[in-house]
C-alpha cells in the first residue's frame, strides 16, 4: 500500500521545505543582483579611468607642440642665423639647446635643403638625412609656410618616435634663406613625460595605450614593437 511522504504527514516539514526554497531563491537572486551591480560598477570605473587617461594625454599634446613651435620660432628669428657659418653657427644653436632642455637636435640648412650648414650635437651630423616629410616641408617653407611640425621615425627600434619642428629663416625682405629644424624625442622631452607615463599605465589594466599622428601612424605605443606602424 502507498505510504504518505514526511511532508504530507508533518506540517512542520512542509513549512521548512517551503520557507527553505523561498530563502534559497532569495539568496540566489541577491547574489546574481550583486554580481551584476559589481560588474557594472567595475566597467564604469574602468571606462572613467580610460577616459581620464585619454583626456589628460589629449590636453598635454597641444601644449607640447605649441611650446616646441614657439622655441623654434624664437631661435629662427635670431638675425645671426642668416649670416653665421661654421663654429659660430653651431655655437648659437648649441647655446639654445643647453639653455632650454626641449630639443635634442638642431640643424640649419640652406633653403633648398642641399647643404647642411650646422648641426648640434656633433653626433647628429653623422649620417644626417632628411625624412620625406621634412623634405616636403622645405618646399613648403620656400613657398611661404614658415612653421611646420612633423612626426618622424625613431633612431632605433627600441626608442619612441620623434617630432620635427621646421621653421623658415627669412631675411629683411621676407624671403626664406635658410631653414631651422629642431628634433625632440617623446620619451626624453620633459613636457611629454606625464603623457608617456599615462600611456604606459594602461599595462596595469592588462591593456595598451598609444598615440597617433594625423596620418594614423603610431608614434608612441606601450609595446615598442608597434612603433611607426599604421593604426
Amino acid at each position: 500500500p502507498l505510504a504518505p511522504s514526511p511532508g504530507e504527514k508533518s506540517l512542520e516539514s512542509r513549512f521548512i521545505f517551503a520557507v527553505g526554497t523561498f530563502i534559497s531563491l532569495l539568496l540566489l537572486t541577491l547574489l546574481i543582483g550583486d554580481w551584476v551591480v559589481a560588474g557594472r560598477a567595475a566597467r564604469d570605473m574602468l571606462q572613467d579611468r580610460l577616459s581620464s587617461a585619454g583626456e589628460a594625454a589629449a590636453q598635454s599634446v597641444p601644449f607640447f607642440l605649441e611650446t616646441g613651435q614657439n622655441l623654434a620660432v624664437q631661435l629662427a628669428s635670431d638675425p645671426r642665423l642668416l649670416d653665421a657659418a661654421g663654429d659660430e653657427l653651431k655655437s648659437i644653436i648649441r647655446l639654445r639647446i643647453q639653455a632650454v632642455p626641449y630639443f635634442d637636435q638642431f640643424f640649419v640648412l640652406e633653403a633648398n635643403g642641399e647643404t647642411l650648414l650646422a648641426a648640434y650635437p656633433d653626433s647628429a651630423n653623422v649620417g644626417f638625412k632628411l625624412y620625406p616629410d621634412e623634405s616636403m616641408g622645405l618646399t613648403l617653407a620656400s613657398n611661404g609656410v614658415l612653421t611646420q611640425i612633423y612626426s618622424i621615425p625613431p633612431v632605433s627600434a627600441d626608442e619612441s618616435a620623434r617630432v620635427s619642428f621646421l621653421v623658415g629663416i627669412v631675411d629683411k625682405f621676407g624671403q626664406v634663406q635658410r631653414v631651422l629644424i629642431g628634433r625632440t624625442t617623446l620619451e626624453t622631452n620633459p613636457l611629454t613625460l606625464p603623457l608617456i607615463e599615462g600611456i604606459n599605465n594602461m599595462k596595469d589594466l592588462g591593456g595598451t595605450g598609444f598615440l597617433l599622428d594625423e596620418n594614423g601612424r603610431i608614434i608612441y605605443h606601450s609595446h615598442t614593437e608597434q612603433l611607426t606602424t599604421t593604426f
